[in-house]
């Protein structure tokens, strides 16, 4: 038996042990909670620089740090950390798709997105780039013959698919090296360093051989590529992109004058007197606008039931040797052969938006019809100064833009978007020039127009065609459908007038009914103009 001195001593080394385990497990909690706490601070900053590397986009970094983190995050925070990490993705994923929109927008900016080849602007860059360095090369503009004429009788499908044909047969008759972009419509254009013109030329009737062995098959007809050339060469026949394109384009006129599918380059000495012509007329589009010898001529467009005035077409008139004012029509088909029409166009509408707010302001209602060219429609930054002109105006409830079917056909679906932003602006959107053909039909169920003007070939075979008749009776049917009028140009006579009546046709315009009559004639006898002359002009009715 233990005597009570030694029961004492065992109870008191008893107690020691016990406080010491006490004291090591206090002291292991201690550490588990300092390494806890570090690791949670350690979490915590790594989930805070997470969360600004995905603000900055760094998605590599973020990966790292989130990597780190789920090493020293407990069980319990597991949860927010995967929400992190998806967050992480979800950013990446985004960047990913800015930048893969960011590179196809500027492809579609330097390319034609039916053909894939360069585009216009791009083409204008480059040139001048290489025009800058004084480099040799060789220019050729390629047009297709009649291509609205593929378009007409066989849709606006059968003509893409010529339009990738060229473009196709073009790539293998260059190398990488050389430049080749689709330059409008039916028009391409290809230029080539350090070589001389003959080679150009050399070229050029590979080019035509090669397309006459190309054939599409459309709507009951067979259409064979044809196509014309013009070459000129740079510096000797122009130092900057216009210069080069107005040569070419004179090439190319003479090479249609002289039967199509052929070429012609400015080497040609009969040339010579071809292109003094069009320097001449270039030349009247500036110095007719300088010296004011343009003028403006309404012609009305009248109700055929009422026989009242619906609005009136602005044509544009230029003052002769004679000192009277006649159609500017071969002023105008110069300006667009020479890319200058444009001009024209910025004068026109200037001037009847002007005319249209002195009107406003003196209390009188007009309406007035502008025509805006092809060339003019088809290029953005054009089209963009004509809606902010009018924008600027708060004239759109009084203004008709007449747009041509071929402009329209070019570019459908931003001729589309056009078309609405002028009628949010209050405008009324005409078809000008309207032919028969499926191209013709399928414009009038996709584009939004309010008015469909008949081409006067039309109107003039009324009463000895009698298969005139049924056609204007089915488009008048249409246009009950879409929510257009019909408005046949040319109308001469009685007779003619009366069977468009009788056919339902809504508006007519033609001198049975009024000729064009020069706008705001003065004490003097002379025009009113305006002194703006800024950007936006009007393409006469090929009729007058």
């Amino acid at each position: 038996q233990l005597s009570a001195a030694d029961l004492s001593l065992v109870e008191q080394r008893g107690n020691l042990w016990l406080w010491l385990v006490t004291l090591f497990v206090q002291a292991l909690l201690i550490l588990v909670l300092l390494r806890q706490q570090k690791q949670s601070r350690y979490s915590h900053q790594a989930l805070s620089d997470a969360a600004d590397h995905i603000l900055q986009g760094q998605s590599d970094r973020v990966h790292q740090l989130l990597g780190f983190a789920s090493g020293v995050t407990s069980h319990s925070g597991q949860p927010l950390l995967r929400r992190f990490a998806m967050l992480g993705l979800r950013e990446e994923a985004a960047r990913v798709n800015l930048s893969k929109v960011q590179l196809e927008q500027k492809w579609l900016e330097q390319h034609d997105k039916l053909t894939g080849l360069s585009n216009r602007q791009y083409i204008r860059q480059q040139l001048n780039q290489i025009l800058n360095q004084e480099t040799q090369l060789v220019f050729l503009l390629i047009n297709i013959d009649d291509f609205k004429e593929i378009n007409d009788a066989s849709g606006q499908q059968v003509g893409n698919e010529m339009l990738l044909k060229v473009a196709r047969l073009l790539k293998r008759q260059l190398q990488e090296s050389d430049l080749i972009g689709r330059m409008s419509g039916d028009e391409f254009a290809i230029s080539i360093r350090q070589i001389e013109i003959a080679e150009g030329e050399v070229l050029a009737q590979r080019i035509l051989e090669a397309s006459q062995h190309i054939m599409l098959s459309g709507r009951s007809v067979l259409h064979r590529l044809s196509l014309s050339i013009g070459i000129v060469t740079a510096p000797k026949h122009g130092k900057d992109f216009d210069t080069i394109m107005t040569r070419a384009d004179v090439a190319l006129s003479y090479a249609k004058g002289q039967g199509k599918g052929r070429y012609a380059s400015l080497k040609d000495p009969k040339l010579e007197g071809h292109l003094l012509k069009q320097r001449f007329l270039y030349s009247r589009v500036h110095s007719a606008i300088r010296d004011r010898r343009l003028a403006l001529a309404t012609q009305p467009i009248v109700d055929m039931k009422s026989g009242s005035l619906t609005h009136s077409e602005i044509l544009l008139r230029i003052k002769d040797e004679k000192g009277q004012y006649v159609s500017a029509y071969p002023l105008i088909q110069a300006a667009e052969r020479s890319r200058d029409v444009g001009v024209l166009d910025k004068w026109v509408l200037n001037q009847v938006l002007n005319y249209l707010m002195q009107c406003r302001r003196e209390g009188r209602n007009q309406r007035l019809a502008v025509n805006i060219s092809g060339v003019s429609i088809s290029d953005p930054q054009l089209t963009e100064a004509i809606l902010q002109r009018i924008e600027f105006s708060d004239c759109g409830d009084n203004l008709i833009i007449e747009i041509t079917e071929s402009a329209a056909l070019e570019n459908i679906e931003r001729i589309h978007k056009d078309i609405e932003r002028l009628q949010q602006l209050g405008c009324k959107v005409a078809l000008d020039d309207f032919g028969i053909g499926y191209s013709s039909v399928n414009n009038l169920l996709n584009l939004p127009f309010d008015y469909v003007k008949v081409d006067g070939c039309f109107v003039r075979k009324l009463t000895q065609d009698p298969a005139i008749g049924p056609l204007l009776e089915f488009l008048v049917s249409i246009s009950s459908l879409r929510h257009f009028q019909l408005i046949a140009e040319f109308v001469e006579t009685s007779e003619a007038a009366g069977q468009l009546q009788l056919l339902g046709v809504q508006l007519a315009q033609g001198y049975y009914y009024g000729e064009p009559m020069l706008l705001l004639v003065g004490a003097k006898g002379n025009p009113t103009l305006f002194p703006y002359d800024a950007p936006v002009t009007n393409r006469i009715s090929s009729s007058l």
